[in-house]
């Protein structure tokens, strides 16, 4: 019971922080989230603003502990709230949940289920997925232990098989819960998973009622919370599922990412639509955490950052201070950490290997690729569910929809990063098909939310389901 508390109070530094970012962000209360998105959006970027703390402060030569990361964020928010009181700063008051009925009430409850679940299960068993423990689990209880992150462990060949290249924010977020119940209990530490898959769900169903209602908002979020593939993720089943080799991966970094990529598209597509800037500030935020969570999320921040300069254009002198924000954002989370890896040393297995890609070898790789994502990705319904179904009848009988503004950009933003994947597998230096096998599943996870939420776009603009913003689905507003 003590550790539980403990945990709270180290998850309430995590709220904390976000909180204090996203105040400073949305000084206008330009974002309208409702209580469970605030909170949402609130834990996630915590996750990044306290690991990257954590970071610096190695760097800095500060060792880890309870009231050095915690007590700035407690101050910040202390006198950010204080301004509020004032009239300086944000809104407190919470927008009123609208459009609820009998016929949500079901799709209400397969939600509250499926979160109390993930609570309820996640702590019950440690870490049991390979990635888990041997990559983020493993550099999580060094990085305790020493106290800071430990190049010497970063270097060291023979620990290579734990990735040393890969972005520290979840290894450090778990090191936090290590450092707050003073323990390396797995256990405990699992419970950031249900956080971030209720987050996730907060921040989904917040988009889809802001774009097609709250009725429609509860179906598409009660699709994503019944997807195996997020359940085990987010807590981990009993039974393997869909051919994978267990049906536990709490404690893996997709979760985490996949909530990025579906947060930073929302904004993109808010932004696009609205054109207010701490929508373009929160997609930029989003964007800079995932790139920091995943090398993967490199590779999506560059096009989501694109796609938003482009958009700001229209602003005039503003696209000027935006576009400059953004690189300071990202360069703030990305930087630091690709310095200190150049200077350790640490490569990539990826490195000197992107002209592999037009040789012959790798275009023949391609049919092979495209066999494991079709069957993968519409025939392992029991993994996936019917989301990738549910994506391409959309586009389809929407057709006219994709090629408007704002939703061309969120198919570009998706369908560029699984071309990335795509790239990845052409020159990837380990055998193909086991590379294929054993990260498909993970990759599509990362894409999936965002995936279904253009899915909630057609399907409500194709069958005017919704409340009246629906009508701005793909508009070119």
């Amino acid at each position: 019971m003590k550790d539980l508390f403990l945990f709270a109070i180290g998850a309430g530094v995590f709220f904390i922080s976000g909180f204090s970012v996203m105040r400073l962000i949305d000084r206008r209360s330009e974002l309208g989230l409702n209580l469970a998105a605030k909170a949402g959006t609130c834990f996630l970027a915590g996750l990044g603003l306290v690991s990257l703390q954590m970071f610096l402060y190695s760097l800095a030569g500060i060792g880890f502990g309870f009231l050095p990361i915690a007590m700035p964020w407690a101050a910040l928010s202390a006198f950010l709230v204080y301004k509020g009181r004032k009239g300086v700063a944000v809104d407190l008051s919470v927008p009123a949940p609208a459009g609820l009925d009998r016929y949500s009430v079901p799709f209400f409850i397969i939600i509250a289920i499926q979160l109390l679940y993930s609570f309820i299960y996640a702590p019950v068993l440690p870490v049991s997925g390979w990635d888990s423990w041997a990559i983020w689990f493993l550099k999580a209880k060094v990085f305790f232990l020493e106290g800071s992150v430990s190049a010497g462990f970063l270097t060291d060949p023979s620990f290579g098989y734990s990735h040393p290249d890969y972005p520290l924010m979840v290894p450090l977020a778990v090191s936090w819960i290590y450092t707050v119940i003073n323990g390396a209990d797995d256990s405990i530490a699992r419970l950031l998973y249900p956080l971030q898959y209720a987050a996730l769900l907060a921040v989904f169903y917040h988009f889809v009622k802001t774009a097609a209602g709250a009725r429609v908002g509860l179906l598409f979020t009660a699709l994503l919370s019944l997807t195996p593939i997020l359940v085990m993720h987010g807590a981990g089943l009993a039974v393997k599922v869909g051919g994978l080799y267990t049906g536990d991966y709490a404690g893996y970094a997709d979760l985490a990412l996949s909530a990025y990529f579906m947060g930073s598209g929302a904004f993109i597509y808010l932004y696009l639509r609205d054109g207010k800037p701490a929508q373009f500030l929160c997609a930029v935020l989003f964007l800079s955490i995932g790139a920091w969570t995943k090398n993967e999320g490199l590779t999506f921040a560059a096009i989501g950052l694109l796609i938003l300069w482009i958009g700001s254009a229209r602003t005039g002198k503003r696209a000027g201070y935006l576009i400059a924000a953004s690189i300071a954002i990202f360069a703030i989370f990305v930087g630091p950490w690709a310095v200190y890896k150049a200077g350790i040393d640490i490569g990539s297995e990826y490195a000197g290997r992107a002209g592999q890609a037009a040789s012959f070898d790798g275009i023949s790789r391609l049919s092979i690729i495209f066999r494991y994502l079709a069957r993968d990705l519409f025939l392992f319904t029991g993994l996936f569910s019917f989301t990738w179904w549910l994506w391409l009848c959309g586009v389809i009988l929407n057709i006219r929809g994709q090629f408007k503004r704002p939703v061309l950009s969120l198919n570009v933003l998706a369908l560029s990063q699984m071309s990335v994947y795509i790239f990845v597998y052409m020159i990837t230096p380990a055998n193909l098909e086991w590379h294929l096998q054993t990260s498909l599943d993970r990759l599509s996870l990362q894409l999936l939310p965002l995936f279904l939420m253009i899915s909630a776009l057609n399907f409500s603009a194709l069958f005017g389901w919704g409340a009246g913003s629906v009508n701005r689905v793909g508009s070119k507003r």
